[in-house]
């Protein structure tokens, strides 16, 4: 039931991500949502989330923003990997230890973000709005990654064994 959740959970990050509605820097914010939900299930239970799942993610990412192909994907790939390489630490971490975690693999996001911008020249944003966007998703990261505790039901009940991330 976590996994059906967790995929669930990143499909509508991924789906939040590109409604048609969101203009300027609030569509690059919103671009870049799945990057928490992706951090978020890497640091905690990566067992719940296929690596087909992450791929999902970038590729949707790729096709409804007309992008070339491989932008988003490789942004959602590497908090994936970041947060698989964070999670060793953060399992005797605390809750602010965490959400330092994020905020590191959204600055380095956020630099993979303007270099791939400068060299496919992709018109995603300045650097000031990839660096406004940054500080957004670590401002609203607590409120998500309490949204996702929620939604993690297998945790709840105790079944995450050794896998899981203790509270």
């Amino acid at each position: 039931m976590g996994s059906i959740l967790a995929v669930a959970a990143l499909a509508l990050l991924t789906a939040i991500a590109f409604f048609p509605w969101q203009t300027g820097r609030a569509a690059l914010v919103g671009a870049l949502l799945p990057v928490m939900g992706l951090h978020y299930w890497a640091l905690r239970r990566s067992h719940v989330v296929p690596e087909i799942a992450v791929l999902f993610c970038g590729l949707t990412a790729d096709i409804v923003s007309g992008g070339p192909l491989g932008f988003w994907t490789s942004l959602c790939a590497s908090a994936w990997l970041i947060g698989l390489l964070q999670r060793p630490w953060a399992e005797r971490g605390w809750k602010f230890g965490r959400w330092g975690f994020f905020s590191m693999t959204t600055g380095t996001v956020a630099f993979l973000a303007y270099v791939l911008v400068q060299i496919v020249h992709h018109p995603v944003g300045s650097a000031g709005d990839i660096v406004f966007a940054a500080m957004w998703l670590m401002l609203i990261y607590p409120v998500l990654a309490m949204l996702l505790r929620i939604l993690d039901v297998d945790r709840q009940r105790g079944l995450c064994g050794v896998e899981g991330l203790q509270d």
